[in-house]
């Protein structure tokens, strides 16, 4: 399963992301790929919101990654400290 972010990650657009966060897990997948090479910008909401994604994948089983963070989203993660909490992936195949 596979989520692609084309824009910013801010307070206006969590929500959305948490819906299909939520309804990913529902599907019970092997893996769950958040892949935010196109995002923008990376809010505190959208770090959270994340976060609780990994958690709760990693309770049900299913491996949680973030494939190809762009730049300011990396700078994003790092500054909350959460960088390295991530999986994060390059590799198109995940």
């Amino acid at each position: 399963m596979e989520i692609e972010v084309a824009d910013a990650l801010d307070t206006d657009s969590v929500g959305r992301l948490a819906d299909l966060l939520d309804q990913a897990l529902e599907l019970r997948p092997q893996v769950c790929l958040v892949d935010l090479a196109g995002c923008s910008a990376l809010s505190a909401a959208a770090i959270n919101a994340l976060m609780a994604m990994h958690l709760r994948s990693g309770r049900a089983g299913v491996r949680f990654a973030l494939r190809s963070p762009s730049e300011k989203a990396r700078r994003n993660l790092r500054l909350a400290r959460v960088e390295r909490v991530f999986e994060i992936v390059t590799d198109p195949d995940g």
